[in-house]
């Protein structure tokens, strides 16, 4: 699947953590992974991209969490390959529209989880100066979705 050298990574290879004498993740892991979020549907499918849009807010100042990309990131596009491989199979939709839509769908709620969650530098914009501002905190954030 992914090769005879991604197969070989042994302990003296750095682990997922990048921590010496850990084992890397089983390629098949991933594929297992990857399959799963493919064959996600409905509210779960739109859960799956709200929650990885979500946690790639981490990502970001002030988390620094840089690696989540590398799992939300093809998250996404494993939801999106899913949704596009489901309507090339259905025999009664065919229109590229169609597929589109649903495509975008998915780029859309993981496109919300990410600006929802973002919005914390918004809360923290507020405590600069909280014994003034920090009571239009909640407003400001509420109404920015």
């Amino acid at each position: 699947m992914l090769g005879y050298a991604a197969s070989r990574l042994t302990q003296s290879t750095l682990g997922a953590a990048g921590l010496p004498g850990r084992d890397m993740p089983e390629p098949s892991s991933l594929a297992a992974l990857a399959e799963r979020l493919r064959s996600l549907v409905g509210w779960r499918a739109r859960l799956a991209a709200f929650a990885a849009g979500a946690f790639s807010v981490l990502a970001m100042a002030p988390f620094f969490q840089w690696p989540l990309h590398w799992i939300t990131q093809p998250a996404l596009v494993w939801l999106i390959d899913g949704t596009l491989r489901r309507h090339a199979e259905s025999h009664a939709d065919r229109r590229p529209a169609r597929r589109l839509a649903a495509a975008a769908e998915a780029g859309w709620w993981w496109g919300f989880g990410y600006f929802l969650a973002g919005l914390h530098w918004i809360g923290e914009a507020f405590l600069v100066e909280a014994e003034t501002f920090a009571v239009f905190m909640p407003l400001a954030v509420m109404l920015m979705p």
